[in-house]
């Protein structure tokens, strides 16, 4: 932290080098291109005190040879390197050794041994995020992130996609052989009334408002339910504003969807995704 209460922090990734001048709290105030030398003020209130910080920053980088960092690369704060379902992987492990006995999904399920629920969730989430890597590779202007934890309980999103096409919070949800029905905001797995509609929405609204706030750009996230393992899914209607739809399916509906997002917007949100403090 320098003399003026802000925090100095060196950034460099997708080509770009920048020195990120943020709060106590770690809000945004601005930034200093550091290939152009053109800063970027976003608390046009704070203006002396972000000018301040870096020249102390500069000071201290003649003096030392580099200036104070807290690089985005940290692992402790930068979750581009999660892995698909890693949070529940935590669950299973922390289980595992408090001697809990996971129980399986399917009791009745013959052959080999049943997966619990958690375990059937994780191999949900590899099996979207191979999709998700798919499209990737088709666009390299889509990206995503995967089990991000939010907010101090046991929650999680699954997987955050950002593209051309706008920005989703995806809900992956494992039913081997399982038999769903849709019909706006009802939504059935054997039968059985679930409310992974409601779950998607609030989920995809958290993430549009700490996205915001931690951007500086409104955000809007759309919710998706992806089902992985269906023997079938049947849509009588769409909810308004979250898609249901199966794991092969995800990849056509990324592709087909109307241009939302410019490049520089896309940049900005994702860096504020990558932060875990922006999901505290």
């Amino acid at each position: 932290m320098t003399g003026s209460g802000l925090v100095v922090v060196k950034w460099s990734n997708w080509g770009k080098h920048r020195l990120y001048v943020n709060t106590a709290d770690e809000r945004r105030v601005g930034w200093l291109d550091l290939d152009t030398g053109e800063p970027t003020i976003e608390m046009p209130e704070l203006k002396r005190d972000f000018e301040a910080a870096l020249n102390e920053a500069a000071s201290l980088e003649e003096q030392v040879g580099e200036a104070p960092r807290r690089t985005i690369s940290d692992p402790a704060t930068d979750l581009a390197n999660r892995r698909p379902g890693e949070h529940l992987e935590a669950q299973i492990a922390a289980a595992a050794k408090s001697g809990q006995e996971l129980k399986p999904a399917h009791p009745d399920f013959q052959g080999k041994r049943a997966y619990s629920a958690m375990e059937l969730g994780v191999l949900g989430e590899r099996a979207v995020a191979q999709e998700l890597d798919e499209l990737v590779g088709l666009d390299p202007r889509w990206t995503f992130l995967n089990s991000i934890p939010i907010g101090t309980h046991r929650a999680d999103i699954d997987h955050l996609v950002v593209g051309p096409g706008g920005i989703f919070t995806v809900n992956s949800k494992h039913h081997h052989a399982g038999h769903a029905w849709v019909g706006e905001d009802a939504l059935m797995v054997n039968h059985v009334w679930q409310h992974y509609v409601r779950e998607s929405r609030s989920e995809a609204q958290r993430a549009s408002s700490l996205l915001s706030s931690a951007s500086g750009t409104e955000v809007t996230a759309k919710g998706l339910v992806v089902f992985v393992g269906l023997a079938n899914l049947t849509v009588k209607a769409q909810p308004a504003d979250v898609h249901v739809l199966e794991q092969s399916e995800l990849i056509n509906f990324m592709v087909n969807q109307p241009p939302r997002l410019d490049d520089c917007t896309a940049d900005i949100v994702l860096r504020s995704a990558r932060l875990s403090c922006t999901w505290k």
